[in-house]
């Protein structure tokens, strides 16, 4: 009988070895194996029962009618009760009629091959044999088709992964590039990604933020803050946003918010801290605009409010009180004077606010020679009850400028009124004309020096803010916006303008004009 088992394993072994080919499933495989066992055990039929991944019973017959004429032969109880025998972990044999017996292989969790001889039984040796080889041939294709299932979940992760790397390509690019800092920080309140302008913005190399935690940071935080704004500090209370006034390395102002993020329990409620992510925003220019906003509508309700009341309050008088011919025409010229002071402070006001809505968009370029321009800017001049002459040095003849002739006229004007404004004591105020460059391109410089009451280093450094007036006192007249014209101009012209001045000793004031040509 062993070597009966042997030829058995043999044959059964070369039918696997021809079907390995076509397919590695269960039920082909089983298939090519269900002839040759019929013919090698002179066998009628056999089913092959197993359970599929889904858990339901599958059948499989050979020859392929023999399913329901076995259901429906005369030993459809022992197949009923080999059926109900499963999970027996030996062979079944029941011999319903004389020479027509019925054997039950059990296949492990596989399942059960059933066959049906007439004759003698088939020996146990060879039904061991076909057990251990389709139990062998089960395991082989349930590993397969667990093979095949894994290759794809790697398939699945892969791509996955894959997919997952660029998000995160495209997520690192973007906050690379943002001009917002974003700081990430894990369960452990560690420092774990930052971009780098949020260490720009709060003054750090990347690999320094990378080492802090989040009570580190507010160390570094508060040693760079004001004092009076260190309560504001990210994560010292339970405000989620606030607003931070770095001292050092610079002056700036950073907006911030800092967001935790918590493990969702099952019942929806937070669970334990997972990280949480610090936003950062320079709003440094913003409140600087904010800051000159109010101090620009202070100062300019103040400034216009002055002659306002001037005209108001001396027209009220002329109105309701009788004076002299002599008192009326000197009321009449503080009412002309104040009036003209309004006018032009309404006018430079204009001029800003269209230079700096309008941009270049609103200069009218051409082409004009720089004596000339000039010259009729001297012309025009006029102080009042100031009668010295402008010492103006040689022009040149050829110096053509891309300008607009209003502006220049304007710019040029508001410094040369300004020497004479300020230096009321007297003294020589000059204009000369000297060749220079800008940016490496030719340029002409119109300076302008006086001998007055010049400046200080803080009042030169504020010389361009609006409504700034190096004199305090209010003996000089004007609106504190002629200088602020004047760089304006310039700006849109690609020039510059240079000051040098002390105090007591007179000021130089030096426009610079880019070259045509």
């Amino acid at each position: 009988m062993p070597d009966t088992q042997a030829q058995t394993l043999a044959a059964i072994k070369f039918e696997l070895a021809m079907s390995i080919g076509e397919s590695l499933e269960l039920e082909p495989m089983a298939r090519a194996f269900m002839r040759p066992l019929l013919q090698f055990v002179r066998g009628l039929n056999c089913q092959l029962w197993w359970g599929d991944e889904t858990g339901r019973q599958r059948r499989m017959a050979y020859p392929a009618r023999s399913l329901q004429a076995s259901a429906a032969a005369d030993g459809p109880q022992a197949w009923r009760e080999a059926t109900a025998a499963a999970g027996v972990p030996r062979p079944q044999h029941t011999e319903h009629q004389p020479g027509h017996h019925l054997h039950a292989l059990p296949l492990g969790p596989a399942g059960w091959l059933f066959i049906e001889r007439l004759g003698q039984p088939v020996p146990e040796p060879v039904l061991a044999a076909i057990g251990v080889v389709l139990l062998r041939l089960a395991q082989a294709c349930r590993a397969c088709e667990q093979h095949e299932q894994l290759q794809v979940l790697l398939g699945q992760k892969e791509a996955a992964e894959a997919a997952l790397r660029e998000a995160l390509s495209r997520l690192q690019d973007i906050f690379s590039l943002s001009s917002d800092g974003f700081v990430y920080f894990d369960a452990q309140g560690r420092v774990a990604y930052c971009n780098p302008c949020a260490a720009q913005l709060l003054a750090l190399q990347g690999p320094q933020l990378l080492a802090m935690d989040l009570p580190a940071l507010q160390s570094w935080l508060g040693a760079c803050t004001e004092p009076r704004a260190q309560q504001g500090l990210p994560g010292q209370s339970d405000t989620p946003a606030g607003v931070l006034q770095l001292a050092t390395p610079r002056p700036r102002v950073l907006a911030w918010a800092l967001r935790h993020k918590t493990a969702p329990e099952a019942d929806g409620r937070s669970g334990e801290p997972t990280g949480a992510v610090l936003y950062l925003r320079d709003i440094t220019r913003e409140s600087e605009i904010e800051r000159l906003k109010s101090e620009f509508l202070h100062t300019a309700a103040h400034e216009l409010r002055t002659p306002i009341v001037s005209v108001y309050g001396f027209s009220e008088l002329m109105l309701r009180r009788p004076a002299s011919e002599e008192r009326r025409h000197e009321m009449l010229g503080i009412i002309h004077r104040q009036s003209s002071l309004l006018i032009s402070l309404v006018d430079e006001l204009l001029d800003l606010t269209r230079l700096e809505q309008g941009g270049a968009r609103v200069v009218a370029r051409s082409t004009h020679e720089l004596a000339l321009l000039v010259g009729t800017t001297v012309q025009g001049l006029s102080i009042p009850g100031d009668a010295r002459p402008l010492q103006v040095g040689p022009l040149p003849t050829q110096a053509p400028l891309q300008v607009d002739p209003k502006l220049f006229h304007r710019a040029l004007l508001n410094v040369l009124t300004n020497a004479y404004k300020y230096s009321p004591g007297g003294g020589e105020i000059t204009l000369q004309v000297l060749p220079g460059e800008l940016a490496g391109q030719p340029a002409w410089g119109l300076r302008v020096t006086d001998l007055g009451i010049g400046m200080n280093e803080e009042q030169q450094a504020r010389i361009f803010e609006r409504f700034y007036r190096a004199d305090q006192s209010g003996v000089v007249p004007g609106t504190g916006l002629g200088m602020s014209l004047v760089k304006e101009i310039l700006d849109l012209h690609a020039g510059r303008i240079d000051i040098e001045s002390q105090l007591g000793q007179g000021s130089t004031v030096t426009l610079w004009w880019p070259a045509l040509g």
